[in-house]
Formats: structure tokens, C-alpha cells, sequence
């Protein structure tokens, strides 16, 4: 296993060490062109969770609008009983 260096790419001396010499320009070569798809494979990594947040975050606030909305109506347990279903209607819509 090779160590990388402190971004997205492994070091010219790690490389060096790992392959034969008449190895090493193409090994550079690769380098460049793997640490590029390491890099856009972190930023979709990055970009599905912050996603993700938000979608849990929409749910909660929808979950409250639709609570203060439904006790003002209803009582407590109803409006309970009437968010879970509406909440698990929009789980199950996705």
C-alpha cells in the first residue's frame, strides 16, 4: 500500500520507490490523471451529503410547519398521528 501525500495525489519519491525506473514517467503521467478523478470523486462525495443535510433539514421543517399547522386544528395526538402519516406519505413518494 502507498502512501499519499497530504491532498489528492502520492508524492514523486513514494512513486519512485514503487515502480521500476523506466516505470516512473508513466507512473507521473497516471499520477496526474488519477489524482483529477480522486479530486471529482471527493467533491460528488462532498456535494451528495451536503444533499443530503439538506433534504433532512427540509423534512424537519416541513415535519414542524405541518405540526404547528395540524394542532392548531386538531389535538396533540391527532396531530401527531397526522404528521407521521404525512411524513411517511412523502418518504414513500421519493
Amino acid at each position: 500500500m502507498l502512501r499519499r501525500g497530504a491532498r489528492e495525489r502520492y508524492s514523486g519519491s513514494t512513486l519512485a520507490a514503487a515502480v521500476e525506473p523506466w516505470e516512473l514517467e508513466l507512473a507521473k503521467t497516471m499520477e496526474e490523471r488519477f489524482a483529477t478523478i480522486r479530486l471529482v470523486a471527493d467533491n460528488v462525495s462532498r456535494f451528495r451529503m451536503a444533499v443530503r443535510q439538506h433534504a433532512k433539514l427540509v423534512r424537519q421543517i416541513t415535519e414542524q410547519a405541518v405540526r404547528k399547522t395540524l394542532t392548531n386544528v386538531h389535538s396533540e395526538q391527532s396531530a401527531t398521528f397526522l404528521v407521521k402519516a404525512y411524513m411517511t406519505c412523502i418518504s414513500s413518494s421519493r
